[in-house]
């Protein structure tokens, strides 16, 4: 079951790099730098626990589209660059930090 696992995720990868190439014009081996950081962001948001053993895919697809809609408002706003990256960089450590809490009813 786990290698099927590897080879769904294996194709599907590979689907995602022929779509992203094909809307880029270019095939270029840095292309995709850069887009770790927003789907772990976005795993994280959807509920997705750090140390693994919980996580749904609806909870990941919503977490993405909120990732897109972030990203979208920082376009439209002129953030650009650095500080888009640095807003992704907190969001992704400030997710982490809550998600790793321990909420226990006292």
């Amino acid at each position: 079951m786990k290698i099927l696992a590897f080879v769904i995720s294996a194709g599907l990868a590979g689907i995602a790099g022929i779509l992203l190439s094909s809307r880029l014009g270019v095939a270029l081996s840095t292309s995709g730098r850069g887009l770790a950081l927003r789907v772990i962001t976005a795993v994280i948001l959807g509920g997705a626990s750090l140390t693994g053993g919980y996580g749904k895919i609806w909870g990941a697809f919503l977490g993405a589209l909120f990732i897109a809609l972030i990203n979208n408002m920082l376009i439209i706003g002129r953030v650009f660059g650095i500080l888009a990256r640095n807003y992704f960089g907190f969001d992704t450590n400030s997710c982490g930090g809550i998600g790793s809490m321990d909420f226990k009813e006292g």
